[in-house]
């Protein structure tokens, strides 16, 4: 498989699952970049806080409150700017606040079905970065056939699968369901 053709199957598989999980599937792609995200940069709390409101709200099916993100929606862009898209925490850092963002206004904007191609591509946009070093990418065959790769694309295929099938409500705790060594 290619990763266009992982592409093409997920926008498919995508469309596929139950409106009652995409929350938990944005999130579960969001995840990827967080924990990539050191503690110490600057604004981490900012960012883990409006990460652990996302969860909550995903854990409590509870309203969202737009001024709750507030950071997110209105992050500096002289400092987003500022990061180095080839450092893979500074990506994930631009991946999260994106994420975050979209996933946001898909929750306060009434719409049911949000993230798609932009959430789910996050971990391969972070795992790119990781290829380039070693002169490889994600779009090249032997690039999308590294163990890392196969991981995440075997991941995102069977919990997109699942949460077409299943009615089981998947909080927090399943937040890296079906990855290794995340």
């Amino acid at each position: 498989m290619t990763f266009n053709d992982f592409l093409k199957t997920m926008e498919s598989n995508f469309l596929n699952i139950d409106e009652r999980h995409i929350l938990f599937w944005n999130l579960w792609c969001l995840n990827y970049a967080f924990e990539k995200i050191a503690p110490t940069y600057t604004h981490y709390i900012e960012l883990s806080d409006s990460y652990n409101r996302l969860w909550r709200i995903n854990d409590n099916n509870i309203t969202v409150d737009p001024t709750d993100f507030s950071f997110i929606q209105n992050f500096d862009d002289t400092s987003f700017d500022a990061l180095d898209d080839f450092k893979i925490e500074e990506l994930a850092i631009k991946e999260f606040i994106n994420g975050a963002d979209i996933i946001i206004k898909g929750l306060t904007g009434g719409t049911n079905r949000y993230g798609g191609k932009a959430v789910f591509t996050i971990p391969f946009n972070i795992i790119e970065i990781l290829l380039d070093k070693e002169g490889s990418s994600v779009t090249k065959a032997e690039g999308f056939n590294q163990p890392i790769c196969i991981q995440e694309a075997t991941a995102q295929l069977k919990l997109s699968t699942a949460l077409s099938q299943f009615d089981t409500r998947y909080p927090f705790a399943d937040r890296n369901i079906y990855r290794t060594g995340i």
